[in-house]
């Protein structure tokens, strides 16, 4: 081949590569940098690319925000460790998230419980480093504790930035008491960040999510399904959920309340149900989505946390609505009579929480830390005019 042929067949490929690059560079690099690599085979593109767009819009301008950036200042989770539910849990993966990309300056603090047990589920909580007596901060340092928690007054008067996280619905009066008080707010889902008197930005919306061991992404079809319709154990008592049972004496199918069970339990349960029940979900319920994440379709009302899309992509004639119509029965009804089509309507959703996790907390700890940075410098710059 003559020097001529081989340069322009070389320029050719140049051209061909760089264009590529240009093209799909940007959303394959952020979604190699905020997005666990956990494809979902049963969503569709346009569901994979719902979800990317949505963690794409929260993390553009911060999610590689760099502890080379920040001032340095202490980030302590309280910790609570008496019980592993939820809530415990999500505290966990909050330190280990801050740990992973600031190591010199994140802290736990045990305010009750075992540290080992937390340790046991997630051995990178036991690299985080414990504060025995939150005396140790100082001003500017952040604390954060959960939501049921009165706000540290004595840590607020010596200018601690104490966040409240709030990981479920509490009351507006609540939250204007903590505010009062000194204390700041940020979120572990959409809708608890836009309620109860709240309006906080992206930054603040920091959502933990299902672990590995309890996540899925395998086939969605068994021959175990039957017509089981498993009930949120928030709402045991709820009167739509007296209708269900009523409806299940008449019907072919039972209910069970998802309390007491252990995670082999609760699995077998997900691969023999058809049906969720959750309602006024006070926020991202973690029963209700590893039962949708193996399968299980999830019926719901406009109530707290459902009313956010961002946290449920539930399809709209799946929320029960009475006075339109649609109620628990007529709902129920339709699901067990064409379960595999109902069944394949909770892509998105499904596609949400196989992609929401370790790293995307990550990225959300490190746009809520750039906010805070740039907020006190605003501070500093107002100050000093």
């Amino acid at each position: 081949m003559s020097y001529v042929g081989y340069s322009r067949k070389l320029c050719i490929f140049l051209v061909v590569w760089v264009s590529s690059k240009l093209i799909l560079g940007p959303r394959i690099f952020f979604h190699q940098m905020t997005i666990l690599d956990r494809k979902p085979d049963s969503s569709t593109r346009n569901e994979i690319d719902w979800v990317t767009d949505l963690l794409q819009q929260k993390h553009k301008d911060c999610g590689q925000y760099s502890g080379r950036n920040s001032t340095g200042r202490k980030v302590v989770v309280q910790q609570h460790l008496g019980r592993w539910t939820g809530g415990p849990e999500a505290l966990v993966q909050l330190a280990v998230a801050f740990h992973s990309w600031q190591p010199s300056s994140t802290y736990a603090h045990i305010f009750r419980g075992n540290r080992q047990r937390a340790c046991d589920n997630y051995p990178k909580f036991c690299d985080v480093p414990v504060m025995a007596n939150i005396a140790e901060l100082l001003a500017g340092d952040i604390y954060i504790i959960p939501e049921r928690m009165e706000c540290p007054k004595e840590l607020v008067r010596r200018n601690v930035l104490v966040y409240i996280w709030q990981l479920g619905a509490t009351s507006m009066e609540s939250q204007r008491d903590q505010a009062a008080a000194g204390c700041k707010h940020i979120s572990h889902n959409f809708w608890l960040s836009h309620t109860f008197a709240l309006s906080l930005p992206l930054s603040h919306v920091l959502v933990p999510y299902i672990s590995a061991e309890k996540s899925y992404n395998g086939p969605l079809s068994n021959n175990k399904r039957e017509n089981l319709i498993l009930i949120n154990g928030h709402d045991a008592a709820s009167r739509e959920l007296a209708s269900l049972r009523l409806f299940c004496r008449t019907r072919n199918c039972t209910t069970q309340n998802m309390k007491g069970f252990n995670q082999s339990q609760l699995i077998d349960f997900y691969e023999r149900a058809k049906i969720i029940a959750a309602f006024c979900m006070r926020g991202s319920e973690r029963t209700p989505i590893e039962a949708v994440l193996r399968g299980v379709v999830l019926i719901t009302n406009s109530c707290q946390s459902a009313e956010d899309e961002r946290d449920f992509p539930v399809p709209k004639n799946n929320f029960v609505h009475p006075s339109m119509g649609n109620t628990i029965e007529t709902i129920t009804e339709r699901v067990l009579n064409n379960f595999s089509s109902e069944q394949a309507k909770y892509g998105k959703m499904r596609a949400l929480y196989l992609k929401v996790g370790s790293e995307t907390l990550a990225a959300d700890t490190r746009c809520f830390i750039e906010a805070v940075e740039t907020s006190e410098s605003n501070l500093e710059k107002v100050s000093q005019v």
